[in-house]
């Protein structure tokens, strides 16, 4: 049992919101939020969209066809992100504990201000009020132990509604709930649940842990876990998510263009794999080179695409960096990437790799090399110029 006390809120679909407030012909109109050309994606998708068959992850080219007067709006993350820190610091007056978990997606850690505050559910509907004010938009609010918890609670009730989960009863509040309750799980990991006659997180819960791994690999514990509310508790302000810091020593030093990009695909991918499962995208990459004389050459970029979760496009960011900044003819002895200004996909990624949609070569690539490093390790394949490296150095 813990003493902390978290409050989720959610706000349905904020970006589309924003936009049909910013341009109300669209309130009743089918429109989605993807940039122009059909071979883009569609990011978020109307209730009135998704009536008509429309879903996030789909070809813009396919989503037109199912719909005809379908509108897509370019998005617009500087108008969005303006209204997300509106109501972050309107939120920081509750609690100096605020996170931002997605877009309209908050938490705020309530431990220790029942005092200013009073009962949580105050708290929790005082939080709803100011949101409504701000931009006159309802929010779900779930309070409970951990962050999990209070997602999930809040997810069960409509809007302007509240879900708490008192200490102590976070299994049997988890247990009756439908496996597709968790965040991230999706229609395939649902199907093999099904198969197993999983269809409640009490019966998850209560599965053997080797059944559960033959079947779902090594991430069957943490599953488990999940099922029985045990998440994270902390609250992380957004100044305080760390950025994420890769170094990568060379096994031998060296000025080989070819050998460096070696390395850089291997950079490329772990940084990816780590970012899909973290729910991250980042909109900045810097790129570090420390010459065998120590000297040391740096260059970032930033991007305003969503882009920088697959691998090709990290890699192809990496490499372009490279050619910049690796001008000497000294050897090479380590490289560091870092990656930092995350935002979160208009859609939660699923929990597992084989859940995601599979839209573009790359992308289906990508999660088919994430669903076999999932089961087996990330050294359980690899991309043909990168044999040369040791295969203990990618674990």
């Amino acid at each position: 049992m813990t003493g902390k006390t978290i409050l989720s809120l959610m706000v349905d679909n904020l970006c589309l919101e924003l936009e049909a407030l910013r341009e109300p012909r669209l309130k009743n109109r089918p429109f989605v939020l993807a940039t122009p050309g059909n071979r883009s994606i569609v990011q978020a998708v109307s209730s009135v969209a998704s009536g008509c068959g429309v879903s996030p992850g789909m070809p813009l080219g396919i989503a037109k066809k199912r719909c005809r007067s379908l509108v897509a709006v370019p998005p617009d993350t500087s108008f969005y992100h303006r209204f997300q820190k509106k109501i972050y610091h309107e939120l920081k007056t509750f609690s100096p504990f605020v996170e931002i978990h997605g877009w309209g997606k908050y938490y705020l850690d309530l431990t220790g201000t029942k005092r200013l505050w009073g009962d949580p559910v105050d708290a929790a509907y005082r939080a709803q009020q100011v949101i409504k004010k701000l931009i006159n938009l309802d929010a779900r609010a779930g309070i409970g132990t951990n962050k999990l918890v209070s997602q999930v609670a809040a997810s069960l009730v409509p809007p302007l509604d509240i879900c708490e989960v008192f200490p102590g009863s976070e299994g049997r509040f988890m247990a009756p709930l439908n496996p597709q309750a968790l965040p991230g799980i999706g229609p395939v990991t649902q199907k093999r649940l099904q198969e197993l006659n999983i269809t409640s997180l009490g019966k998850l819960a209560a599965i053997p842990p080797e059944i559960l791994k033959a079947t779902l690999g090594h991430p069957a514990q943490y599953l488990r876990n999940l099922a029985r509310g045990r998440g994270e508790t902390r609250v992380n302000n957004p100044n305080s998510v760390p950025g994420i810091h890769m170094n990568w020593p060379l096994p031998e030093e060296t000025n080989n263009r070819e050998v460096l990009l070696s390395h850089l695909i291997v950079l490329g991918e772990k940084l990816g794999y780590r970012l899909r499962k973290e729910n991250r995208i980042p909109y900045n990459i810097s790129l570090e080179i420390v010459y065998s004389d120590g000297a040391r050459s740096h260059g970032q970029k930033t991007v305003t695409d969503a882009i920088l979760y697959l691998d090709h496009f990290i890699f192809s960011t990496l490499k372009e960096i490279l050619a910049r900044i690796c001008k000497r003819r000294v050897r090479v002895k380590e490289i560091i990437v870092k990656a930092r200004k995350f935002s979160i996909p208009y859609r939660q990624l699923s929990l597992f790799a084989w859940d995601e949609m599979l839209y573009e070569r790359e992308e289906k690539l990508t999660r088919a090399l994430d669903s076999i490093r999932t089961r087996f390790g990330f050294d359980s394949i690899r991309r043909g110029n990168t044999l040369d490296i040791r295969p203990g150095m990618l674990n």
